[in-house]
């Protein structure tokens, strides 16, 4: 029995001798089929104006209304429930989600309609929230006090108590990896939102990265830095520079409106800038892009919106709060439906087909699949070439024509090779092709053997016995061996 490994598919042979043929049975196994399924999930956008990619705005305080829009150009109102978001409502989008700080309670939407409160376990005004790394995280200060507790959360609903290793009273953000708190002349940074290291550095206001480089205003400049250490004066910008809002990092460029002006700043290095006028002068506290359209929207404090596509001309949008309590916080992120799609495919391997290749100019046959092809082993034909002696022609007979050996010479003869006694021993001699009697040595020993009885020798009148045979047998033998030995051993060649 012999395997045969024919890519993924394992063929048995057996191989027997059968009435003097070889015969060989193939089997081939049944298909092999392979499943497999593979799923996928795709966001897909939801209905109605609360989908997609989208402006968020967090209710002012004591208001219960957030506002939504897609384009910074029509916006639309969504309850976010009879609990009021009372103080500072910082909002961040993350994990498919806007989440809102409102106090010691927070409120995350994932379709910016329905909302579905948490409670954290400080009762205090919410400085901010950022989300990075799977995580919520949101600072606080209490009575414009400074406080070194802050809450993180991997959902937006439960939340824990963390601590920071100084009191501070201010914002965070998650930039380049990692969330950073900037405090007085040093900054705290955390990959996981729990462990904590210090920087020590210059006083920081708001904090942006893009471009290898961080980004900040403060104390009337634009500053940055590549390691949140050594910060280094920007140009272009107004003397005095104040920055209300947070600084923008978007296609390549950093924007900052400035406070209480009509200016926009942008710079695509953080080291140079360049001025842009605004349609009026406001408390500018947000800025944002919404990458799937290219809409970048702009608000005040106070409820004025602008938005626009290109950021050297802006339009001013028309925004009316339904409960008159203005605006807080805005944020850009895409909600959407997990859609999974499964796709299953079946792989099923062939039977290889058994191809017996038979001796050149027969037929091969190809056995169908999943049967049994028993194969006769090809017959072996032995060709004796005969080299002609020198000066001879040799014909070679045409393809296809049946060439018949000419038969061999003899070479083999019976002679006497000894006496036992007076008796004559015969065997067979190879004489050389053409020098013998017989064609092959099986003929010669057939008809070449001593006689079965030794007749009476012949009475002579010599007295004299001769003393031994003679020196050598006849010179040749006979054609073929007599019907019987001689009487007698031929005679000395003298007498007395």
């Amino acid at each position: 029995m012999a395997t045969v490994i024919d890519g993924n598919v394992s063929i048995t042979s057996n191989i027997e001798f059968n009435r003097g043929i070889w015969l060989v049975s193939t089997t081939t196994p049944a298909p092999t089929t392979t499943t497999s399924t593979t799923s996928s999930t795709t966001p897909a956008p939801l209905t109605g104006p609360f989908y997609g990619n989208q402006f968020f705005i967090s209710p002012r305080p004591s208001g219960s209304y957030a506002y939504v829009s897609t384009d910074g150009a029509t916006w639309y109102s969504s309850y976010t429930g009879d609990t009021l978001c009372q103080y500072r409502n910082p909002v961040a989008y993350g994990d498919n989600a806007f989440v809102m700080m409102c106090g010691n309670f927070t409120l995350k939407t994932a379709d910016s309609y329905n909302f579905t409160s948490g409670i954290n376990d400080l009762y205090r005004i919410m400085q901010q929230v950022a989300y990075g790394n799977g995580l919520y995280l949101a600072t606080s200060w209490n009575a414009n006090s400074a406080t070194d507790k802050y809450v993180y959360s991997s959902d937006g609903i439960e939340w824990t108590l963390g601590t920071l290793p100084e009191a501070v009273a201010s914002g965070v953000v998650f930039l380049n990896g990692q969330f950073i708190v900037p405090w007085i002349s040093k900054v705290f940074v955390s990959s996981n939102g729990t462990t904590w290291s210090t920087i020590n550095t210059i006083l920081l206001g708001a904090l942006a990265y893009g471009g290898g480089k961080y980004v900040t205003a403060i104390g009337g400049a634009m500053k940055y830095s590549t390691d949140l250490i050594t910060w280094t004066n920007g140009s272009g910008y107004p003397v005095g520079t104040q920055v209300n809002s947070n600084i923008l990092y978007a296609n390549g460029n950093f924007y900052a409106p400035l406070q209480y002006t009509n200016t926009l700043i942008y710079s695509s290095d953080g080291i140079n800038w360049s001025q842009v006028s605004l349609p009026f002068s406001e408390l500018w506290s947000g800025i944002e892009y919404n990458s799937s359209n290219g809409v970048f929207v702009l608000i005040s404090e106070r409820g004025r919106i602008l938005r626009t596509t290109d950021p050297t001309n802006w339009t001013e949008s028309t925004f009316i709060s339904p409960d008159g309590y203005g605006i807080g916080f805005l944020a850009v992120g895409n909600l959407y439906t997990t859609t999974t799609t499964t796709t299953s495919s079946t792989t099923t391997t062939p039977e290889p087909t058994t191809t017996t290749t038979a001796a050149p100019g027969t037929t091969t046959t190809t056995a169908a699949p999943g049967t049994t092809t028993t194969t006769a082993a090809p017959v072996t034909t032995t060709t004796t070439t005969t080299i002609a002696p020198p000066g001879t022609t040799t014909t070679t007979a045409a393809p296809g024509t049946t060439t018949t050996a000419a038969p061999e010479s003899p070479r083999y003869s019976c002679e006497i090779v000894g006496y036992a006694g007076f008796t004559p021993l015969y065997d067979c001699v190879d004489k050389g092709a053409g020098n013998g009697t017989y064609i092959t040595l099986e003929e010669c020993q057939a008809n070449c053997s001593a006689p079965t009885t030794t007749p009476e020798p012949t009475t002579t009148t010599s007295t004299t016995t001769p003393s031994s045979p003679p020196a050598s047998p006849p010179a040749s033998p006979p054609a073929s061996p007599p019907a019987s030995p001689p009487a007698s051993p031929p005679p000395s060649s003298s007498q007395e």
